[in-house]
């Protein structure tokens, strides 16, 4: 019962110049959270290009319950 949604707006045959791997880990890290704490709904990745092409930025969000305003958030 769990949608995936995969938002690229970044063209096609972008090529990014980075640590393959640190990036993998990082996606995997989120979209694996997201996953884990949303039990129905969608977890979702965004993908785009900064402005002038000089970098990119991801977005993981989902329809899981979220941190409440009074749970404190560890800083690491």
């Amino acid at each position: 019962g769990l949608d995936f949604q995969l938002d690229n707006q970044a063209p096609a045959r972008t090529r990014v110049v980075g640590d393959a791997m640190r990036l993998r880990q990082i996606l995997l890290n989120l979209l694996g959270n997201a996953i884990k704490f949303t039990s129905d709904g969608h977890v979702g990745l965004r993908i785009g290009l900064e402005p002038g092409g000089r970098g990119v930025w991801l977005e993981v969000s989902d329809t899981g319950p979220g941190i409440s305003p009074e749970q404190p958030v560890r800083s690491v």
